[in-house]
């Protein structure tokens, strides 16, 4: 079935998510209908056939997901329905990350520590993890009933044991519209600086590839500098930055956007 668009709110996070390939006039007016009190960004990815409409309406273009659907790229534009949701207190730190970041070249730091493709067996675990690493989330991770439901709907999860614990995982999630979200990215701070997450991502895509799939993007924490460098030496893009775009960690955060399109060669 080809969904022409899709509107959510997400009260979590305050804010409404649009992801539009066509009629781009109707999935706006639903989103304004879903607006509440708390909604206080929307952010439209939107192909790039029906951006001029965006740009009329007075949205800010925030950057672009290449990857986003199987054929053009995604636009991402925000509307800000709160004065304070607009303004970053961490851009100078954002900026000075991504300086150092974009200067890493492509490059592999794996492991030896075995990977593991997950499956619903694991997801206490996985749950247990997530709490141990985050204050808050965008999404319900410290459910494992949530992540067994993420699971029956085609999330793909991969990760490190140790015995039976899981020390690190990451997850790749379809977005309806043929790209896969590389997310949930977690390491247990005592098992940092051995590789463990490269090693996840590189399994992650190699599942993906496996299935026939190419497109990837990931959201990743701006100030991170952990995180940026992973994706970046996985061979990821920049591709723009999305201001106060969800609630992690103590509060509301901007959030980098990499790209990456499979092959055969760039998995490993």
């Amino acid at each position: 079935m080809d969904i022409p668009w899709l509107v959510e709110r997400d009260d979590r996070n305050e804010r409404i998510v649009l992801s539009i390939k066509t009629n781009a006039k109707e999935a706006l007016e639903n989103a304004y209908r879903k607006k509440s009190r708390v909604t206080g960004k929307m952010i439209a990815y939107v192909h790039e056939s029906c951006a001029h409409f965006f740009c009329e309406e007075g949205w800010l273009q925030e950057g672009a997901v290449s990857t986003y659907f199987h054929n053009g790229q995604a636009n991402v534009f925000s509307f800000f329905l709160k004065e304070d949701r607009q303004n970053s207190d961490h851009e100078r730190l954002h900026r000075e990350v991504l300086s150092y970041v974009q200067k890493i070249e492509r490059t592999l730091e794996l492991s030896s520590h075995a990977v593991q493709r997950l499956n619903e067996a694991d997801t206490d675990s996985l749950a247990q993890l997530y709490r141990h690493v985050f204050e808050r989330y965008p999404t319900d991770v410290f459910s494992a009933q949530y992540l067994q439901q993420t699971m029956k709907e085609g999330a793909k999860f991969v990760g490190v044991k140790e015995g039976t614990d899981i020390i690190c995982a990451a997850s790749a999630v379809p977005n309806g519209f043929g790209g896969w979200e590389i997310t949930d990215c977690a390491t247990k701070k005592e098992a940092r600086g051995n590789g463990y997450l490269s090693s996840v991502l590189c399994e992650l895509e190699q599942w993906l590839w496996e299935e026939g799939e190419e497109n990837v993007y990931s959201i990743t924490r701006s100030h991170s500098f952990g995180m940026n460098v992973t994706i970046k030496k996985r061979g990821f893009s920049y591709e723009g930055t999305m201001v106060n775009n969800c609630i992690i960690g103590t509060g509301f955060e901007d959030m980098n956007i990499w790209t990456k399109r499979l092959t055969a060669t760039n998995i490993r």
